[in-house]
């Protein structure tokens, strides 16, 4: 009797240690899968999505998960950046497995291939989405690629991209106030030439929050902002100024530039916990004839 009571117990306290509660988002049917990653979280299967420059999962979650990473060639070596967050893994053949307990944004480099790693965005569980009825909501579902063209975003709306939804389209906001744009989908820039149209353009606008989302295959500046304030960028994947990644970027101004060529103030900015690799341009570029600022 006292053995079962004590199988019971310590399968509880097993249990209570990896609980979590995890989000995983179904991919439309015509995403395209990355050839070489597979992703399991807890057991279930995530889809690895592919770009050009890397592939990349996405879940939410909050407690503690087990992450598997499956490499569909041999694995001589791995790396999992950054490398500050101190990530112990295991690897059996062509499999890494790993634990997380907080929301990481984590690049996979496999035989140190470090121009094609697998991008995981580890999310925190989403609060405040927005109303689908309310008629100052733009909202993409799931389970959809959808193919607006230009969003023109007005004042006091939101934009909402569900997680498992794809967006082929650049979003837009002239002179705007309280403007959000958020979710945990993807905005896809793929169906545009090479700078002809900017994910995000935001222009002349007040109190804007661009939070959660994934930009991916950006042919131009990914989340442009001019003369503008109170413009915030929070666990924005592949280019923000919060939590970022960014790699292999191109182009002959700088990876972080701000302008202010009509002599407006810049101040209070502040670039956090940002990772560049292989930037082929400027890395910060400042071009200011007057400012304030802090850090």
């Amino acid at each position: 009797m006292k053995l079962i009571i004590t199988s019971i117990l310590l399968s509880f306290f097993t249990f209570q240690n990896y609980a979590s509660s995890l989000v995983t988002y179904i991919a439309p049917e015509h995403a395209e899968a990355a050839p070489e990653f597979e992703l399991e979280i807890n057991g279930q299967p995530v889809f690895v999505y592919n770009t050009r420059c890397a592939a990349f999962a996405y879940f939410s979650f909050e407690g503690k998960v087990d992450v598997k990473v499956t490499f569909l060639s041999p694995v001589f070596n791995f790396d999992i950046r950054p490398k500050s967050r101190k990530i112990v893994a295991e690897q059996y053949r062509n499999q890494i497995r790993f634990s997380l307990d907080k929301p990481e944004n984590l690049s996979v480099e496999i035989n140190k291939n470090i121009k094609r790693p697998l991008f995981i965005f580890a999310n925190p569980l989403e609060t405040n989405v927005p109303d689908k009825a309310d008629k100052n909501v733009i909202f993409f579902e799931k389970g959809k690629i959808h193919y607006p063209g230009e969003v023109l975003i007005k004042s006091n709306q939101s934009v909402y991209i569900e997680g498992g939804a794809i967006v082929r389209g650049h979003f837009m906001t002239d002179k705007g106030q309280n403007i959000k744009i958020l979710g945990r989908g993807i905005l896809d820039n793929s169906r545009y030439l090479k700078g002809e149209h900017r994910p995000i353009e935001i222009n002349q606008c007040e109190n804007v929050l661009i939070e959660g989302i994934i930009l991916a295959e950006s042919r131009h500046w990914s989340c442009a902002s001019t003369a503008s304030k109170y413009v915030t960028y929070n666990n924005l994947k592949n280019v923000t100024f919060r939590n970022c990644d960014l790699i292999h970027t191109e182009g002959p101004e700088g990876t972080f530039t701000i302008h202010n060529g009509d002599r407006a103030v810049v101040k209070n900015v502040l670039y956090e916990d940002i990772r560049v690799e292989d930037s082929k341009g400027w890395l910060i570029d400042f071009k200011i004839l007057q400012s304030q600022y802090s850090k």
